[in-house]
């Protein structure tokens, strides 16, 4: 991800994963909550391994991840992941049955489909 990218997403964010600042503590910043949580999004890295890497408490890495991941849902999915009406999920249907023959498929991961063999003894 690009500077700028991560910098406009941040702006998006910001007033979903800001916290305010205590007499107690400094609050940790948007940023770094973004980085925290696309670390662990990117790499996959255990929460116990992020806290050696950002120096956090392993209960605030998990806090954090849950509660940014949840921000981006909110501000990202209406804008690239809107609801699907009916007659667009019969496009899509229709669209995987003429490109892969495959009827009433609404979806794949990773661009793969497996074949299921029907059990002995099964109709």
């Amino acid at each position: 991800m690009s500077k700028d990218t991560f910098k406009v997403l941040v702006e998006m964010l910001k007033p979903e994963i800001s916290r305010k600042d205590t007499n107690y503590r400094q609050a940790i910043t948007a940023e770094e909550r973004l980085l925290i949580t696309l670390r662990y999004l990117s790499t996959g890295d255990s929460y116990r391994a992020l806290t050696y890497y950002f120096m956090r408490g392993l209960t605030t890495i998990s806090n954090i991840i849950a509660t940014t991941t949840e921000a981006i849902w909110i501000v990202l999915q209406p804008n690239y992941m809107s609801k699907p009406t009916k007659e667009k999920w019969i496009s899509i249907a229709d669209r995987y049955y003429t490109l892969w023959n495959i009827p009433n498929c609404l979806g794949s991961l990773d661009g793969k489909h497996f074949r299921i063999k029907c059990l002995p003894g099964t109709d």
